[in-house]
């Protein structure tokens, strides 16, 4: 049970969240989130990266763009937790995405890349389409497609956090238990 704790207690400390909060302003909807970003766009989510201990990477084959210029694979940077604003979508579904060329909590956008967060107004399509009469959808002809990560993750994080909280559970197993068979070897030979 102690080893157990121990292990728990591990994985915890490295992926825990950084203490923040995010509080998203009540109101607005898709007007004010389609007036706010730079680029609006429908599209499945194809890879999911965590770059940093705070940064994740969300790329998205788009079908549709509502609003300004993306790539037919388009990279998303935002914070990796939904306590600092990042986004919180599941790893693999079709999008509207609103974003923006800036830099957000946790996250800088590179080249290429767009930056969106928990308050911008992307949910999953079965959440809703795009709110009536704000955009007509356009064609992606003659878009470049964006560079891509080089390493696919299956919806986990791409970075070694996890083999490093593995391994010092795994040293932490392999310690108790060396104290604990040294105490029962000294307790039988006190009796």
């Amino acid at each position: 049970m102690l080893a157990a704790g121990i292990v728990l207690l591990a994985f915890a400390w490295f992926d825990a969240p950084p203490a923040a909060a995010c509080s998203c302003a009540v109101g607005g909807g898709d007007r004010s989130a389609f007036e706010q970003a730079d680029v609006v766009f429908v599209g499945d989510m194809s890879d999911y990266e965590r770059r940093s201990v705070g940064e994740a990477r969300w790329t998205f084959t788009v079908s549709q763009v509502y609003k300004g210029e993306v790539a037919k694979t388009q990279p998303i940077v935002s914070a990796f937790s939904g306590a600092t604003c990042g986004l919180e979508l599941p790893k693999r579904g079709e999008f509207l995405v609103f974003a923006s060329g800036g830099a957000g909590p946790g996250s800088d956008p590179g080249a290429g890349e767009y930056y969106a967060g928990l308050c911008g107004g992307t949910r999953s399509t079965t959440a809703g389409p795009l709110e009536a009469g704000l955009a007509i959808p356009r064609p992606l002809e003659g878009v470049e497609v964006a560079q891509q990560s080089e390493a696919r993750v299956d919806g986990e994080p791409s970075n070694d956090r996890n083999i490093i909280g593995l391994v010092v559970g795994v040293v932490a197993v392999v310690g108790i238990g060396v104290v604990i068979a040294t105490r029962r070897r000294r307790h039988r030979a006190q009796t």
